[in-house]
C-alpha cells in the first residue's frame, strides 16, 4: 500500500493540504466503496511542530501522526502544502524541516511541493533540477534560488523524485499526477471520476 505523508505548515492555504489527502483517500477508499475494488493508498498528516495547526484561513487541522520526527518509520511520498505569502518567515520558523526532507529523499521517498511550498525544497535538493510554482513567484524565487531550473509555464514538474506544482488548486493536478505515477492510469482515472475533477493539466500559460 502506498503511504503518503502531508506536512501541515502554519499560515498556508488549507486546501493545499486537505485536497491531496482527499485525492489519495479517494484513490484508496472511495472507489472501493463505489465499486468494490482494492484500496491502493493511505494518506496521513504530520505537524511541525504543534499537534494543532492554524492555517492562513480560520481552519484548524489536527495531525494524526504527531510531530514528523516521531512514530514515522516509512513513507513513500511527502507533500508540502503552500506555505503562505511570507515564505522566508515560514522557512525560518521550520528550520528542522529541510534536513528531515533531505533524510527522506535519501531514503528513496518522493517529495512534492505545492505553490510556495516548493521553497522548502531549496536546500540543495532542487539545485540543477526542473521546478515550477505559482506563476507569480519564479522571478523572485530565481534571485534567491538561482541554481533551480524554473519552469513557470508548467503545472507539474518531476525531476529525481522531486515534484513541484503551480498555485493553490494545482494541488489537485499534482495529487492526481502522483496517483497515476504510483498506482497507474486506471486508478487515477477512477479517482478523477469519483471526485468529478479533470485529469492533470499540463501548462499554466493559458
Amino acid at each position: 500500500m502506498l503511504d503518503v505523508t502531508v506536512v501541515l505548515l502554519e499560515a498556508g492555504y488549507a486546501s493545499t493540504a486537505i485536497g491531496p489527502i482527499e485525492v489519495f483517500h479517494s484513490a484508496g477508499l472511495l472507489w472501493n466503496w463505489l465499486h468494490g475494488s482494492t484500496p491502493q493508498t493511505r494518506a496521513s498528516a504530520c505537524g511541525l511542530p504543534r499537534s494543532t495547526v492554524e492555517r492562513h484561513q480560520p481552519v484548524f487541522a489536527r495531525p494524526d501522526a504527531g510531530a514528523c520526527d516521531r512514530r514515522r518509520e516509512h513513507t513513500d511520498i511527502i507533500i508540502l502544502p503552500a506555505s503562505g505569502w511570507d515564505v522566508q518567515s515560514e522557512i525560518a520558523r521550520h528550520t528542522t524541516l529541510m534536513p528531515w526532507l533531505r533524510k527522506w529523499h535519501a531514503r528513496g521517498a518522493t517529495i512534492a511541493g505545492i505553490c510556495t511550498g516548493v521553497a522548502f525544497l531549496r536546500m540543495r535538493l532542487l539545485d540543477g533540477r526542473r521546478a515550477t510554482t505559482h506563476w507569480r513567484w519564479p522571478t523572485s524565487f530565481a534571485s534567491v534560488y538561482p541554481k533551480v531550473l524554473w519552469q513557470p509555464e508548467e503545472f507539474v514538474t518531476e525531476d529525481d523524485r522531486l515534484m513541484c506544482s503551480g498555485g493553490v488548486y494545482a494541488s489537485i493536478d499534482l495529487s492526481l499526477y502522483l496517483v497515476e505515477k504510483f498506482c497507474g492510469h486506471e486508478i487515477a482515472l477512477q479517482c478523477a471520476k469519483a471526485l468529478l475533477v479533470s485529469m492533470p493539466r499540463c501548462r499554466q500559460s493559458g
